[in-house]
């Protein structure tokens, strides 16, 4: 499979006018109820972000269940699964957006450009509730407005994804950081204003019917759209993991995975 183009939009599903794209330079957060589609959309994004060029994945999965077919396949460059893995993939980013800042001073450029050995991070969390209310909260919270405030010049996208959207769970200076927002279907107008913002007290995601998965509306800079998600299935998307593995690279200071550490053992009476 030919690489696309690093900058092209990438293409999730369609509305009234036309298709749906993501600008490739802008974080997202994704958020939904249970069974609203939220896992499909963002498999969909990754199976388009995969097939562009100079483009690398850091996948964050602190529930160890919904990339599967990620980790099998050849394609992502660094996987975490479990929490504390997590904040070490976390803390890694960080620190190599430093080293990409300090890269740009050095050669007197304003921004990070993306290549063959400088690629672009792409990087995902599956669900932010499994870190954001764990007792690494308050690390976890901090390395993440870091990395949503000064990533963009330094080559880095977040995707940020939550089945529970609570202010618990996603911080308003964290979702404020978010330029890019979409809200599947919801319990509350409540949840939706903590994804959307509180000026998106109109739109109704709380009445998309459960049996409508990938329904929804995306906020872009303050424009609001409705949209239906595209589909993507388990087989096809394995297939442009393995049509897309060529495209992989290694990341300095990145191990390829960076597992949950096993529980320390306790000590009983002999």
């Amino acid at each position: 499979m030919k690489a696309v183009r690093w900058d092209k939009p990438v293409p999730i599903g369609f509305s009234r006018s036309g298709e749906v794209e993501l600008p490739v330079k802008l974080s997202a957060l994704l958020g939904g109820a249970t069974g609203a589609g939220k896992s499909v959309l963002l498999h969909c994004a990754l199976a388009a972000l995969a097939q562009r060029e100079f483009t690398q994945f850091v996948l964050i999965d602190p529930k160890r269940v919904e990339f599967p077919a990620w980790q099998w396949g050849d394609r992502a460059s660094c996987i975490a699964t479990g929490q504390e893995s997590a904040l070490q993939a976390l803390r890694l980013v960080r620190a190599e957006m430093m080293r990409r800042y300090e890269w740009c001073e050095d050669n007197r450029c304003k921004s990070w450009q993306p290549s063959d050995d400088r690629p672009r991070l792409v990087i995902v969390i599956d669900e932010l509730a499994e870190l954001t209310l764990g007792s690494e909260k308050n690390e976890i919270v901090s390395t993440l407005q870091s990395i949503l405030a000064m990533g963009r010049a330094a080559g880095l996208m977040l995707l940020d994804a939550t089945q529970r959207p609570e202010a618990t769970v996603v911080p308003t200076l964290l979702r404020d950081n978010h330029r890019l927002r979409i809200c599947l279907g919801t319990e509350s107008t409540e949840a939706t204003k903590m994804i959307l913002g509180p000026d998106a007290g109109k739109i109704p995601c709380h009445t998309i019917p459960e049996t409508q998965p990938g329904r929804g509306w995306i906020r872009i800079d303050r424009q609001f759209t409705e949209f239906r998600s595209f589909h993507i299935g388990e087989d096809e998307l394995e297939g442009v993991i393995a049509a897309t593995a060529h495209l992989r690279r290694e990341l300095p200071g990145f191990p390829a995975v960076i597992k949950q550490p096993a529980p320390a053992a306790t000590g009983g009476k002999s």
